[in-house]
């Protein structure tokens, strides 16, 4: 029993040390997490994008969830980013009182949601964040500028409105495209099998044509040289005729000549 219980406690030991330590990793940044949509596409390609004090620190990969620190005693801005949508950026002040860095704080989770870009659509409102958070000494952490995001909420809805809008249009001008190409393609599918019929049409004639024509060619020959036939037949009668003829006229000669004698 002595031996369990000492492995019960150095597990409980190290379980507790292990939650103390990442308490205290935790102490000295704030932890943000959080995910992307992407309206009317893919999170491929998509990223976040960490600027500290005016530098660029870090670019992480947003087609899944991402997660990262940020250090206290900074200034950071933090952009939402994927080529043919609208940038979205937060700021984030961490400065904090000294006192109060010796416990952790909550992480912040960012859920957000790109729009595609329109070229007639003004999105210069998305050139300002779209939220600020630093510190708040009523909360005891960071929070978000509940009167900065007030005072543009109603101009961030109006161009999303304009946006999405955008979007119903693009759509329904693709499916009227494809209900268009659809026809064009019947169309062409029609007038290639009339064509085919037609041209079948045209070879049975002219098969037809040609068959009339050599059965014609063929009755004339047949015709002339039945004609010949007859022709030829007709001469030799007429010559056996005159055979007989002549015989005829030497038989009687001859019994002149003999009657004579």
């Amino acid at each position: 029993m002595p031996k369990l219980n000492t492995i019960k406690y150095t597990f409980l030991f190290i379980f507790v040390m292990s939650i103390s330590l990442f308490v205290k990793g935790q102490e000295n940044a704030v932890f943000v997490y959080g995910g992307l949509k992407i309206e009317d596409g893919s999170k491929k390609g998509s990223h976040v994008i960490v600027y500290k004090d005016g530098q660029k620190v870090q670019t992480i990969d947003a087609s899944r969830k991402f997660e990262f620190e940020l250090k206290l005693d900074h200034k950071y801005t933090i952009e939402f980013v994927k080529e043919g949508y609208i940038t979205k950026k937060v700021s984030l002040d961490t400065h904090a009182p000294e006192d109060r860095k010796e416990f952790s704080f909550e992480p912040l989770a960012f859920n957000v949601q790109l729009f595609p870009q329109f070229d007639d659509v003004n999105t210069v409102i998305f050139n300002q964040p779209v939220g600020k958070y630093a510190y708040d000494p009523e909360m005891e952490d960071f929070y978000y500028d509940t009167d900065y995001t007030k005072s543009i909420q109603s101009a961030l809805a109006e161009v999303e409105r304009k946006i999405i809008e955008k979007q119903k249009e693009k759509k329904k001008a693709e499916e009227a495209e494809v209900v268009q190409k659809a026809a064009e393609e019947a169309a062409a599918k029609k007038a290639a099998e009339e064509a085919e019929r037609q041209k079948a049409a045209e070879e049975a004639a002219a098969q037809k044509a040609a068959e009339k024509a050599a059965a014609a060619e063929e009755k004339r020959l047949a015709k002339e040289a039945q004609e010949e036939e007859a022709r030829k037949a007709a001469e030799a009668a007429a010559a056996e005729e005159e055979r007989k003829a002549a015989e005829k006229a030497a038989a009687a000669e001859e019994k002149r000549l003999a009657k004579e004698a």
